[in-house]
């Protein structure tokens, strides 16, 4: 394994993390009803349920380590690599007691060795890009042979506002399973899940708001996502699917 630590810059700056994200990472990361926001709505469930024991991590785009979460309570051989400094110590002074090691790195130019990991797993991260070719042959390139990468991204089809098809159908999945194939993955699983609209959030993450009524909209929320999953074509405008994909013995 290449030293942890070395700095990697990206072609575009726009991606770094300001100060004040981070603090609303940190947020995010230990704020109990926001925990439960990312767990069961947000879809960090989905994370946790392909993992197992033992098994060493690689979080990309880490931010201050929320999605490590659900991670760290299966695992403490973790770590988390994001471009912002700020963020990279946030997450090891919230996680480091739990094993985690953070680095400032590049997504697409991880600081490990060919075969490090048996998962890695990027929350929030490949959306961020037009073309997540590059990002997704890294996380094949530190995976061993069968290992697993669990990442979401974007239904563009519903953020277009385009008539909805099949999620199988969709234009960005299908991208990003083309993408997969190519860099050596089978996509094995596929998961829509939805995100609440902007006053659903505002109820739940706003300070100002009784605790009591935070929770309660979060409850319905959590309710509300659990039957849309389960409505052919209500999932088919899920804001984002979650993908499983399993690194390939033999690369084709």
């Amino acid at each position: 394994m290449r030293a942890l630590g070395t700095a990697h810059r990206m072609t575009d700056p726009d991606h770094a993390v300001s100060d004040q994200r981070v603090q609303r990472q940190v947020r995010n990361a230990t704020e109990p009803i926001l925990q439960v926001y990312y767990r069961y709505i947000f879809g960090d469930w989905f994370l946790a349920e392909h993992i197992d024991p033992g098994d060493r991590v690689l979080d990309v785009g880490t931010g201050a380590g929320r999605s490590l979460l659900q991670t760290s309570d299966l695992t403490d051989d973790i770590y988390g690599v994001d471009l912002s400094p700020e963020a990279a110590s946030v997450a090891t002074a919230l996680f480091g007691d739990r094993g985690g090691q953070f680095a400032v790195a590049d997504g697409g130019r991880l600081p490990f060795r060919d075969g490090t990991f048996d998962v890695v797993q990027a929350a929030g991260f490949l959306p961020h890009f037009s073309d997540v070719s590059p990002y997704i042959e890294e996380f094949a390139r530190v995976l061993r042979p069968g290992g697993r990468a669990v990442f979401n991204v974007k239904n563009e089809d519903t953020f277009v506002r385009h008539k909805l098809k099949p999620f199988h159908e969709s234009r960005s999945l299908s991208r990003v399973v083309e993408a997969a194939d190519a860099a050596g993955f089978e996509v094995v699983a596929v998961e829509p899940t939805f995100v609440m609209s902007r006053k659903q959030k505002m109820l739940v993450f706003s300070q100002r708001m009784p605790m009591a009524l935070r929770w309660a909209g979060l409850v319905v929320s959590i309710f509300i996502n659990a039957v849309a999953r389960r409505i052919p074509r209500v999932r088919d405008g899920a804001a984002l699917y979650w993908v499983l994909a399993e690194k390939r013995a033999d690369p084709a």
